[in-house]
């Protein structure tokens, strides 16, 4: 919680610093994530075997902030919940939820006057937090943090002050991807 909401204060510092470039933007997303690698003969396996149900979608948000350089090149910076996976059985749960405040380089292409396609390319901070049920008893616990790349590719279409935005990105937690599918709008200073 408390790097969330240091992450918070980060993007808001920012937001002007942002929008004083060649035009800058602040907007949120909602998808859905999922986690890669978590459907597998091995894991199916054991969750047939441990009576287990194990799923890996969830919706994500994200936040986010811009500044334009030009009509080709931006950067941008996010903080995002990128979901939980839920294991579970008849007498107890557990949900793995993963967070991220990053920054990535955005490579734009326009396509005429109101859309443009965009690729982007860049680092995260993320961190994981598990919470267990069993027996009435709930425990949090962070799981795990670091450092990792990420990647991402989209569409724009703006009217005036306001873009809609449809994206994937990919999300790299140590050995794990997490991939989030949503749209998004944004304000454009």
């Amino acid at each position: 919680m408390k790097k969330t909401l240091i992450s918070l204060g980060l993007i808001a510092a920012l937001s002007p610093a942002m929008a004083n470039a060649a035009g800058g933007y602040v907007g949120a997303s909602l998808g859905q994530t999922t986690y890669q690698d978590l459907d597998t003969e091995e894991v199916r396996a054991f969750e047939s075997a441990m009576g287990l149900s194990i799923d890996d979608e969830d919706t994500g948000f994200k936040l986010f902030g811009g500044a334009n350089f030009n009509d080709f090149i931006s950067m941008e910076a996010h903080i995002a919940t990128l979901g939980a996976v839920t294991i579970q059985n008849n007498f107890a749960k557990a949900e793995v939820e993963s967070t991220s405040l990053g920054a990535a380089l955005v490579g734009n292409l326009p396509l005429g006057e109101h859309f443009k396609l965009f690729g982007k390319f860049g680092f995260h901070f993320w961190d994981t937090e598990i919470e267990a049920t069993a027996s009435n008893v709930t425990f949090t616990q962070d799981l795990d943090d670091g450092t990792d790349t990420f990647f991402g590719a989209g569409a724009v279409y703006q009217m005036d002050r306001f873009s809609i935005r449809g994206e994937f990105e990919r999300y790299t937690l140590d050995e794990l991807d997490v991939d989030f599918i949503s749209v998004g709008l944004a304000y454009h200073f």
